[in-house]
């Protein structure tokens, strides 16, 4: 797993900024969006009890170091979930895709969510653009920006968003 990837991952859960996740910023997404990827509905309970695992020097949150060992003992244990994605992602992106030039623009992803019963004002939409953007272009998702949204989920577009689920 890169250094990038993680930092993204890291800086988007780590709401307050202050290098350290706690259980609250932990809760809110990671560890339930990755259990749930393989079934399961984590309560708070369940959840506590694996930052304290991730937790390994006991402090009560959760460093950089840390995550990325959980990631990379996960990974070993579940195979790379980011290829998986990436592949799962470009197909998709192919379909969202209307106009075939390689970007999903904002029309097309407003489109994509209101078909997944998520309809979004357009400040939202703009908001998920801009939290996710790695290339300057706030009016389109290229491939990465895309794999971003669908990989770490709402925690990359920093809003919870209620789709009707």
């Amino acid at each position: 797993m890169s250094n990038t990837y993680l930092d993204a991952i890291f800086r988007t859960l780590d709401t307050d900024g202050n290098g350290w996740l706690t259980f609250d910023e932990v809760k809110g997404f990671a560890l339930r969006h990755l259990t749930q990827l393989m079934g399961q509905n984590p309560t708070e309970l369940e959840i506590m009890g694996y930052c304290d695992k991730i937790d390994k020097n006991g402090d009560g949150a959760i460093s950089k170091a840390e995550l990325k060992q959980f990631m990379v003992e996960f990974m070993e244990v579940m195979g790379d979930p980011v290829t998986r994605i990436r592949s799962a992602t470009k197909t998709m992106m192919k379909v969202i895709d209307k106009d075939g030039n390689g970007l999903i623009d904002k029309n097309e992803f407003r489109e994509f969510m209101e078909k997944n019963n998520c309809k979004l004002a357009d400040d939202e939409i703009d908001s998920v653009f801009s939290n996710v953007d790695r290339d300057g272009d706030t009016d389109t998702l290229n491939v990465e920006e895309f794999v971003q949204i669908i990989s770490i989920g709402q925690a990359a577009i920093g809003k919870t968003f209620d789709c009707g689920q």
